[in-house]
């Protein structure tokens, strides 16, 4: 409970206005983490929550994450206890002691490892099969070594550092082999491999316990979308495996290589083409609604704006810069778009001028850090476009500012922006992504159009 300068570990606190009030119906848990704050009297920091993560503050005033206080660790986005998976290990016959560790995977991430003492032998794949029973994939420890016994500090904790290199068994060797000579089921391998983060897809375990995440979900329902012409609802591939997943885009293909007399009707396969991916005007989901509302009482606004500031080199062309963010918005037509009542709904409609305007500015160093602090556009949602770019060059740098409204774009569209404008950049190619935006509006309307959308609409009246 001392402060600590730069550099030094020590655990998160976090005071304010936007700390909650504990734990529901767990008092002991909330006596734990939600604290007095001795450093501060101030109204609204009277409590301070000890987060548990282990982190430093670094010279430029960031916070550097080292890990966590207990034995939490996030496999595959799930935060779990490590000594969830010892008292499983403990119960197998056999075995007197275990721990359970993790360590950083080198493609990203982390994996757990386990390490057991036992006076006899102990059949790795068996102790993996008991614990798959009782415990989800993310659960099972990808390497599981025997050793003398478990080593100690002077504390008497687990020595992380005396623990002997984890070896994790490949995918092969854990896991029934599998030729099936099918190309639709590798390339959703491939696929589900970027998106997740992981080389080894099981066939037959749930998506989500793989760690497919719901921007991960919408982005593999779109891609699947945009190359089988298949569409699967967010809710349905919740329970699904890659298997579940396979027999669902054949079967949909199946369907749509019948004529209505139920014979093949020529063969072959239709996959969307460029008629497929054309723009067409859809309806503002509820959520939509609520924003635009709200932007259309206030158009003056700037609530909704997301802003961002990039420095390049001043060797940097102007010319290049301009035509790597042209490459960018013209293959993303999703982004190209105004809002316009149509027969009473408001719709997003395609703008006509699809080009993007990119104004350049030529100013003084002084001159730019005075401006740059309060500088942001004003978007007018009946005419477009909502998105809006300037290049200034100062002498020193060349500064870009890049600017979107939140009904087109949001974190994960600005960290696209920023992964394709390296690309653009670099000379290579900026090809239209699976992440089209009216697939999330898709998904959206499905969602609205059930319970939960009827939840949502009577709030939202309410308000």
């Amino acid at each position: 409970m001392n402060l600590l300068p730069p550099g030094i570990p020590g655990e998160l606190l976090v005071a304010g206005h936007g700390v909650g009030k504990g734990y529901l119906n767990r008092p002991e848990k909330t006596a734990e983490a939600f604290i007095p704050n001795p450093f501060t009297k101030e109204q609204g920091y009277e409590r301070i929550c000890r987060t548990g993560d282990v982190v430093r503050w670094m010279a430029d005033g960031r916070i550097d994450f080292l890990g966590r206080r207990d034995g939490q660790v996030k496999i595959r986005g799930f935060r779990i206890e490590l000594s969830e998976v010892e008292a499983v290990i403990r119960d197998y016959p056999g075995i007197r002691d275990a721990t359970v560790q993790g360590f950083d995977a080198a493609s990203g991430g982390k994996y757990l490892a386990a390490y057991i003492v036992s006076g006899e032998p102990v059949d790795i794949a068996a102790l993996e099969s008991f614990i798959a029973q009782q415990k989800p994939s993310y659960m099972v420890p990808e390497a599981i070594m025997q050793i003398d016994a478990i080593p100690l500090n002077q504390n008497q904790k687990v020595n992380k550092k005396a623990l002997p290199v984890p070896v994790v068994r490949i995918a092969a060797e854990k896991q029934e082999t599998r030729t099936t000579g099918n190309v639709l089921e590798e390339a959703l391998k491939e696929a589900l491999g970027d998106i997740i983060g992981s080389d080894t897809i099981p066939y037959d375990e749930p998506l989500t316990h793989l760690g497919l995440t719901s921007i991960g979900a919408i982005r593999l329902i779109a891609l699947i979308y945009k190359r089988y012409g298949t569409e699967i609802t967010a809710d349905k591939l919740k329970g699904m495996s890659l298997i579940d997943l396979e027999n669902e885009i054949l079967s949909s293909l199946l369907q749509k290589t019948k004529g209505s007399d139920g014979r093949s009707s020529s063969g072959k396969t239709e996959q969307p083409g460029p008629e497929a991916a054309q723009f067409e005007p859809y309806r503002l989901s509820a959520a939509q609604l609520g924003v635009y509302l709200d932007v259309m009482k206030k158009p003056d606004s700037k609530l909704y704006n997301i802003p961002t500031w990039l420095a390049f080199d001043k060797s940097v062309s102007v010319d290049k810069l301009k035509d790597a963010i042209s490459r960018i918005i013209m293959a993303h037509p999703s982004v190209n778009i105004h809002f316009e009542t149509i027969d009473g709904q408001v719709m997003a409609v395609k703008n006509v001028n699809t080009e993007p305007v990119i104004r350049v500015m030529d100013m003084t160093a002084e001159q730019f850090e005075s401006l740059r602090p309060d500088y942001m556009a004003t978007f007018h949602l009946e005419k477009g476009p909502l998105y809006a770019f300037v290049i200034v060059r100062t002498g020193i740098s060349t500064w870009l500012y890049a600017d979107f409204h939140h009904l087109i774009f949001d974190g994960y569209s600005l960290d696209l922006f920023f992964t394709e404008l390296r690309t653009a950049l670099s000379g290579e190619a900026v090809e239209q992504r699976e992440t089209d935006y009216s697939v999330f509006v898709r998904e959206q309307q499905a969602f609205l159009s059930g319970e939960g959308g009827k939840a949502f609409d009577d709030c939202f009246a309410n308000t």
